[in-house]
């Protein structure tokens, strides 16, 4: 979630996000909501040093900075969630390493 929809959805308070999340889990896996005694509702955008810790992928200027980031410059590859469109998460980061780790490797063989 990012945008106006967090900003929105950490207005609430603690317990209305985690009965939201009870909610959605529900929907999932039935019976989740009742087997969940404890949470954690986390506004990142109120931690003081994560604010602004992802990139803006909506953003024009967003592209071809990550483009050119991701592709390798001869034995330097980069790598993170910062030069996908998956920012901010794991999975960005994996994919993104396994592009490096691939691009490594066609580098070796020549």
């Amino acid at each position: 979630m990012r945008g106006k929809p967090a900003v929105e959805f950490n207005k609430m308070s603690v317990k209305e996000r985690l009965q939201i999340a009870r909610d959605q889990g529900d929907k999932l896996h039935v019976g989740y909501a009742q087997a969940v005694e404890h949470g954690v509702a986390i506004g990142w955008d109120h931690m003081e040093f994560e604010r602004m810790g992802w990139a803006d992928e909506d953003d024009k200027g967003f592209q071809r900075p990550a483009e050119i980031l991701s592709r390798p410059h001869g034995r330097l590859q980069i790598a993170g969630d910062q030069v996908t469109f998956w920012s901010g998460w794991q999975e960005g980061a994996v994919i993104s390493a396994w592009d490096a780790i691939n691009a490594i490797e066609r580098h070796r063989r020549g």
